[in-house]
């Protein structure tokens, strides 16, 4: 769809986007899941490039709309997927453009007329941003899902007629930006994420936010990955200029911002960014209970030269299974972040099929590299990452993932992983020293760690993180959340 959309807005080749259209309409006519991220441009599609299309196509996009199932009220069995926010916001935002461009048609699957259609669809709009106002996004910080959420909001933005849902459009792009703005490093969304898959984990140069901050801020890059590009593209949005201040850190500085979101307080986030790097987590996320596809904790200096922990879902390496092998957790860590350090402690059941824990660090994205037994250390630029391992790591040394995975055999485990600049440390190999020198006491799931720069750090399995003795505290905020942004100290 976004290619046809840039065809037919460039006065590219007609006969290839119809081409592209009529696949699309086939998709949308048998109902497939995510018709609704497709149809909710059929009808800007009718009314600006209506007189250029053949008849048979253009009667073939009205039939879609027409007839298609707009909510889960409606009649209709098919493998449309409903009860997500995004797909919640994509159908209302569907309902509302259909029922503006035919005001007076009978749409023949919900018997309602076009009028009727607007009313129900801006009844739910309002209740669907009541609810995104007090919570922000469930789906916290998601890569493949926000801009899922983005292309709502700037079809409402870009396409309806109606003044308040234009307004609500543009006040869920200015959220989206924040997002974009704070929890990115480079124009890159790679970090803790309420829902990811492996292109996604794997991908994070071509993910799609970093399309937008390219468009936004200039400081992403072109992707092929473009849900929601489209719509923004085409409406006169620009993101508010007070955002900029969060886009690009300088060296010598950090930012942290602390923020909830969700349902009841969901989710506690935790972003540290530095010139080089980002470090993200979900504080205390149910720890020890089933995951399905969040990402509690990552840390990115580039779309390449990243690392991250998880205990797989299933056994299989490309596997479908949600969570996966390295998209989503089998059985969720405890996370607890204090700047650019980070303790995961990780129980997992005794039934569930995976005995292991793995750390995904791709040695060869970094300049430099030292590997031991229980230690990994890295390099790129003038930034660091120490990750330590309660277990010995098995580095994986064939295939796909060689060189790129540490395997952690066992249910119990405990992973430690701090991130550092040039300006604390000379090299790698001085912050490697310092780092080991530092006294570092492990029981079973509890430890005790000197760090050379901010003293002792102490947790267990169902204890708060302490810093030097204070507890970290992490939920109380809101979808903003607190954000600092100061010298770095």
């Amino acid at each position: 769809m976004g290619k046809m959309m840039a065809l037919l807005a460039t006065g590219g080749s007609v006969a290839e986007a119809e081409k592209l259209l009529a696949i699309q309409s086939d998709y949308i006519r048998r109902r497939f899941d995510c018709s609704d991220f497709y149809l909710v441009y059929y009808p800007y599609i009718i009314k600006m490039y209506g007189d250029i299309l053949s008849p048979a196509v253009r009667q073939e996009l009205e039939d879609c709309l027409i007839g298609f199932r707009y909510w889960l009220d409606e009649p209709g069995n098919d493998a449309m997927w409903f009860w997500s926010e995004n797909h919640a916001l994509m159908f209302h935002t569907c309902q509302l453009l259909a029922g503006e461009l035919y005001p007076d048609r009978i749409f023949t699957n919900s018997g309602m007329t076009g009028v009727q259609m607007q009313e129900k669809a801006k009844r739910l709009l309002r209740d669907w941003f009541v609810t995104f106002r007090r919570e922000g996004f469930t789906e916290w910080n998601s890569s493949p899902y926000l801009p899922i959420d983005t292309l709502g909001f700037g079809s409402l933005y870009a396409f309806a007629q109606n003044p308040e849902m234009r307004a609500l459009g543009k006040e869920g792009l200015d959220f989206s930006c924040h997002i974009m703005a704070v929890h990115a490093h480079k124009g890159m969304m790679a970090g803790s994420s309420g829902r990811t898959y492996i292109k996604e984990q794997f991908g994070n140069w071509s993910n799609c936010p970093t399309g937008f901050s390219r468009i936004l801020f200039g400081n992403g890059l072109p992707g092929h990955a473009g849900k929601g590009i489209v719509s923004l593209c085409l409406s006169d949005y620009e993101a508010p200029e007070e955002l900029r201040q969060w886009v690009d850190i300088a060296p010598g500085e950090e930012l942290i911002c602390q923020t909830t979101q969700g349902n009841d307080g969901y989710v506690d986030l935790y972003t540290y960014r530095t010139s080089d790097y980002m470090m993200t987590s979900a504080a205390n996320f149910r720890p020890g209970t089933p995951g399905h596809q969040e990402n509690p904790f990552q840390l990115t200096f580039t779309g390449a030269a990243q690392l991250w922990v998880s205990h797989p879902g299933e056994w299989v390496q490309l596997g479908a299974a949600r969570p996966s092998y390295w998209a989503g957790n089998g059985t969720l860590p405890q996370v607890q972040q204090y700047k650019d350090f980070a303790a995961l402690l990780y129980d997992v059941a005794p039934e569930h099929p995976v005995d292991m824990t793995h750390l995904y660090l791709p040695l060869m994205e970094f300049d430099e590299a030292i590997t031991e037994e229980h230690w990994a250390f890295v390099r790129l630029g003038g930034a660091y990452a120490a990750v330590y391992c309660s277990r010995p790591m098995q580095w994986v040394q064939s295939g796909p993932q060689a060189r790129r995975e540490a395997i952690a055999p066992g249910r119990r485990c405990l992973w430690l992983v701090r991130a550092a600049q040039s300006d604390a440390f000379d090299t790698l190999a001085q912050f490697a020293q310092n780092i080991k020198a530092a006294p570092l006491t492990v029981e079973g799931l509890s430890f005790t760690f000197g760090d050379p720069a901010y003293g002792t750090l102490h947790s267990a399995w169902g204890e708060a993180l302490t810093v030097n003795g204070a507890p970290m505290q992490y939920s109380g905020y809101d979808r903003y959340g607190k954000l600092t942004l100061q010298k770095k100290n």
